[in-house]
């Protein structure tokens, strides 16, 4: 029997035989340690069926590696969101919209009743004041404004020879209202009442001897009237005009009267 003639491997078996354990014993390795990172996995080939339920932590995810990209749409709800774990350096700028937010949630403004310590109350609002400007026929009597138990109406008086009279007059359906202006009633023996008539309860007047010729007058003094209900109407006087003949009319009244309460 010829005997095996013995030979030294060539450089190239040697390399081969080096590649293969090296290749069996990382393999190896991984499996034996129960251990596998990432250098054994090929890019993007684990899948979400290949992650056990509830086996990812929060501390196996580095701080900003998850991108919009890598979730599927709608398919992260707010159940899987720790309470009060979303900051607002996570949220895009000007991305939250008023449809996002439960408007009863939010409470009120701090100090968005006051301006520089004054009650908002204090203010007038859109309603509380009223500019008018009102012809009237002779003998004729127009409503200007009625706020709680009190109102303010305007008159054209023809008094023939005794002259013409425009006055801006308060009413009230209280028989204990206050008033102050041509007349007075500020006192509990000097009421305004609904009986008292329009000459006693003037806030502003004008009379002229019966004439043709236009005229127009400014009233400075103003006036207010209030019932005991607190809700009251003021006339600006300053801003109070009254005319004769003017404009196409007997009578002419315009000025500016204000709520309060």
């Amino acid at each position: 029997m010829k005997r095996l003639m013995t030979r030294r491997p060539t450089p190239a078996t040697a390399i081969a035989f080096v590649a293969l354990f090296v290749a069996l014993g990382g393999v190896s390795y991984g499996f034996a340690t129960g251990s596998i990172d990432s250098r054994e996995i090929r890019n993007e080939t684990v899948q979400t069926q290949d992650i056990r339920k509830g086996a990812v932590r929060a501390a196996d995810i580095r701080n900003d590696s998850i991108r919009t990209e890598d979730l599927r749409n709608n398919e992260v709800r707010g159940i899987d969101i720790r309470n009060s774990t979303i900051r607002g350096i996570e949220v895009a700028l000007n991305s939250i919209t008023g449809a996002d937010i439960l408007e009863s949630s939010l409470g009120t403004v701090p100090n968005a009743d006051t301006v520089d310590g004054v009650d908002s109350s204090a203010f007038a609002r859109p309603g509380d004041l009223g500019r008018f400007s009102v012809k009237l026929a002779a003998g004729q009597t127009v409503s200007l404004a009625s706020h709680g138990q009190v109102s303010v109406s305007a008159q054209c008086v023809d008094d023939g020879a005794a002259g013409d009279e425009v006055r801006i007059y308060a009413t009230t359906s209280s028989s204990e209202a206050l008033m102050d202006g041509e007349d007075n009633h500020l006192t509990s023996a000097n009421y305004l009442t609904p009986a008292t008539i329009a000459p006693e309860a003037e806030l502003a007047e004008e009379t002229r001897l019966s004439s043709a010729t236009p005229s127009v007058a400014e009233n400075n003094g103003g006036g207010f009237v209030v019932g005991p209900d607190g809700k009251g109407l003021h006339l600006q006087g300053a801003s109070t005009i009254l005319g004769f003949n003017y404009a196409g009319a007997p009578c002419l009244v315009a000025g500016e009267l204000s709520k309060t309460g």
